[in-house]
């Protein structure tokens, strides 16, 4: 399980009802207990400028919401989300 720890979000510039948009997430900090995404947002038709950038934190918990050592229980997962990283 990963709860929400920390969001932050900017906006620099509305969207539209009919804007198409593309959301990018990549994995920015990586520790065996937390992980940070962050986003941008685009529209379609601007995929050079943000509207929207952001980040969020997640705690990494078993299902008694304590925190576990993601890269010794599940090394091949840890694993992957390093490769994420930008």
């Amino acid at each position: 399980m990963t709860p929400l720890v920390e969001l932050n979000c900017k906006y620099y510039s509305p969207s539209y009802y009919d804007d198409e948009l593309t959301v990018t997430a990549t994995v920015s900090k990586l520790t065996p207990a937390r992980v940070m995404f962050s986003y941008e947002v685009f529209r379609d038709n601007n995929m050079e400028k943000p509207i929207c950038t952001g980040y969020t934190v997640h705690a990494i918990v078993n299902k008694d919401m304590k925190p576990i050592n993601t890269k010794k229980l599940f090394p091949e997962i840890y694993e992957a989300m390093e490769k994420m990283m930008n």
